[in-house]
């Protein structure tokens, strides 16, 4: 997955500028130049990265937004030029204008996520781009998918009927290559003038800088929904499995649209009863989608409420809240799976996360 980077520095114009910018702080050495601008004055005070993101908050972000921004003017176009033509690598050469100027260097990088697999070498390695499908694709074939399915035409079967998509763990994407030309597709304007607010900067209004932050939020949303879900989907359905997604958790998605991309759409919860919000919401989408199967990774534990010390007596009451809340489909997180009878007990058991 990949994030903007951004840096800053402070010049005085009314001369030729020659200088070498420092790129922006980025992940062991991969660094692309996303553009770079001169913004007009020094000291810009900026949103927090918090602001610009939301931060899970939901409604209240735009309250936070108001807040954060009383005391910020924002820029309006006249004060903001394209520089990118005159930077070469990392030399700008510019007839800087007079006055006092800010140059502002964007680019993306690896957000350094990687993903958590059983065996080391079955597609180990960093998170896949979510907006690209030639990605996804060679994610799909060079990892765990790719490796199961060459065997199972080796030994001449089909053992295994589906793949999960867990619950969405590995952070945040805010940029691809893709970003800039479906965003001008989806949204109806291209997003390079309003670029400056992703680092903070307020342009032209706080209200147009919240417009613009709303709609890259859409956007992202929109592109794991549309290029990751749908690919998945594709995929799998192509070597005859099903798609199992958990559409929730801290990610750049709507649940909604990413759970309409799924076969099965799937929620969880605990041994100790935790989780059950997802159930209910997971079944509201199972139940737009006119599902007859609403299923859930259920019983998972972890070693202090588990542990092989649990009877299957206890659980029943924390099933049938699920169920309540609108299961009526339960895959068991984890079951002991013994490949060598006598040798290992109790088996296999996914440690910590072993049910009882």
């Amino acid at each position: 997955m990949k994030e903007l980077v951004h840096s800053s520095k402070e010049i005085d114009g009314g001369k030729r500028v020659t200088l070498t910018l420092e790129k922006p702080k980025h992940y062991k050495g991969f660094y692309r130049d996303i553009t770079l601008y001169a913004l007009r004055g020094h000291g810009l005070k900026r949103l927090s990265e918090n602001d610009i993101s939301g931060h899970g908050l939901g409604v209240r972000f735009v309250e936070r937004m108001d807040r954060a921004s009383a005391d910020l003017a924002g820029l309006s176009q006249d004060d903001i030029i394209d520089l990118s033509s005159m930077l070469h690598g990392d030399r700008l050469e510019w007839d800087a204008p007079r006055g006092q100027w800010t140059l502002l260097r964007l680019g993306y990088t690896s957000t350094g996520t990687k993903n958590r697999v059983a065996r080391k070498g079955y597609g180990s390695g960093l998170e896949t781009d979510k907006f690209d499908v030639e990605t996804i694709e060679k994610a799909f074939y060079d990892g765990v998918p790719g490796h199961i399915i060459e065997l199972e035409k080796k030994l001449g079967i089909e053992g295994f009927k589906s793949i999960t998509m867990d619950s969405w763990e590995v952070g945040y994407q805010n940029w691809g290559e893709t970003f800039t030309s479906e965003f001008e597709k989806r949204r109806g304007y291209a997003p390079q003038p309003y670029l400056p607010v992703l680092a903070g900067v307020v342009v032209e209004s706080i209200e147009v800088s919240q417009r613009f932050l709303w709609d890259c939020r859409r956007t992202y949303a929109e592109l794991v929904a549309d290029t990751f879900g749908a690919t998945i989907r594709k995929l799998s359905n192509r070597h005859g499995k099903k798609i199992l997604i958990e559409p929730y958790r801290h990610g750049p998605f709507h649940s909604f649209d990413y759970g309409m991309h799924a076969d099965i759409v799937m929620s969880e919860f605990w041994k100790g009863g935790s989780n059950l919000e997802r159930v209910k919401s997971v079944a509201s989408i199972a139940h737009v989608r006119g599902d007859k199967e609403h299923r859930a990774e259920a019983f998972t534990t972890t070693y202090f409420n588990g542990g092989w010390r649990d009877h299957p007596w206890q659980y029943k009451m924390i099933g049938d809240r699920a169920f309540c809340y609108g299961l009526n489909s339960v895959t068991f997180h984890s079951s002991v799976h013994q490949p060598l009878p006598d040798t290992m007990v109790p088996g296999m058991s996914m440690g910590r996360w072993a049910r009882w």
